[in-house]
């Protein structure tokens, strides 16, 4: 199922998506309270989102985090009377109502969590405009599936963490790993995820085929990271574009609802159809 929220905002900066993370997760709990509804654990860890705004005008400022760490990047400014849009996957239908109770509920968004997080010396905050729950917007009945990612797809190897990336258009990458290397690891991943979702392993072979990928490389930042590093960001490469994920319908709809990879509760792993 797919949670699509309507969002005013003036200012996105490029690392938002540990912000936005927290922001669900908080939502949720609120929802799940005001609905009397028990939570989850399982519900927490299997959801994917993209925040989808327009990147036509930016400039950079100082984006301050924790009162201390503080990156000079990019900050994208929304036009007026233009919208930001915050799309959340989960299989769960009574996680993703537990959201949007919760957003309902607040309304206004704090993005700079109380003044710890501000950019350009400002706080944000985002106000909410209307909220849709919609069921099954991409329904898959085949054994194959085409699938164009909304936000990076994220994998690393078994043994080193280190990321891997399949064979991509715009030239060869050291990170890159054969298709089937990586067709066989991002199914020993999609194995434990449907397995932590039904108790049970994918009833067919999971298969990854690209079609038109290219390597992306995000800025990322944690608050455990920047407390163990010291560093302000990370730098996450994965990939965006079109691939094909063939399988049981059963599973690879579980899959695409609660996102496909790694740190998929972080706003990676999004994929579906061209247009959400």
């Amino acid at each position: 199922m797919l949670l699509k929220l309507t969002l005013t905002a003036t200012e996105v900066p490029v690392i938002f998506r540990n912000r936005i993370a927290e922001i669900i997760k908080s939502a949720a709990e609120t929802g799940y309270e005001s609905l009397g509804m028990g939570i989850t654990d399982k519900s927490f860890k299997f959801f994917t989102f993209n925040l989808a705004f327009s990147r036509d005008r930016f400039r950079k400022e100082p984006i301050v985090f924790d009162n201390s760490f503080e990156v000079q990047d990019t900050v994208f400014q929304i036009p007026e009377n233009k919208f930001v849009t915050l799309y959340i996957s989960s299989p769960y239908e009574k996680f993703l109502q537990a959201v949007q109770e919760g957003f309902e509920k607040k309304k206004d968004i704090d993005f700079s969590r109380g003044g710890q997080i501000l950019v350009g010396g400002k706080k944000l905050t985002y106000m909410l405009e209307n909220s849709k729950l919609l069921n099954k917007p991409f329904v898959i009945e085949g054994s194959d599936v085409t699938l164009h990612t909304h936000s990076p797809v994220l994998l690393e190897a078994l043994n080193s963490k280190k990321p891997i990336i399949p064979p991509v258009e715009d030239g060869y990458c050291e990170l890159e790993v054969s298709e089937k290397e990586y067709s066989d690891r991002l199914a020993e991943i999609s194995s434990m995820r449907i397995f932590g979702m039904t108790g049970k392993y994918p009833q067919e072979p999971i298969v990854f085929k690209s079609v038109k990928l290219r390597k992306t490389v995000i800025k990322h930042t944690l608050d455990k990271f920047r407390e163990k590093t010291g560093k302000s960001l990370m730098m996450l490469t994965g990939i965006t574009g079109t691939f094909r994920l063939s399988g049981h319908p059963d599973d690879l709809s579980l899959l695409v609802e609660s996102g496909i990879g790694i740190r998929t509760t972080q706003g990676f792993g999004m994929a579906g159809p061209s247009k959400l």
